[in-house]
């Protein structure tokens, strides 16, 4: 299984599902991580968390333990 924590900056994805409850969930879905989806993983940062991601027009920083919960086709 796949998850965005494992992109490297340059590579794309597509989302097969968010595997969160609750708050996380719903924060996700409200910034476009949402099932179908294509992801581009930009830029990781010197120590390696957090990492950028381009989705929906827009560029999030996403914390590696929140970026496993986001599965990849």
């Amino acid at each position: 299984m796949k998850t965005m924590r494992s992109l490297t900056p340059g590579q794309t994805g597509h989302i097969e599902k968010v595997n969160a409850k609750g708050a996380l969930l719903m924060r996700l879905s409200e910034l476009g991580f949402t099932a179908d989806e294509e992801i581009i993983c930009l830029t990781e940062s010197p120590l390696g968390d957090p990492k950028t991601y381009f989705v929906k027009g827009a560029v999030y920083a996403v914390r590696n333990g929140d970026a496993e919960n986001i599965i990849l086709r």
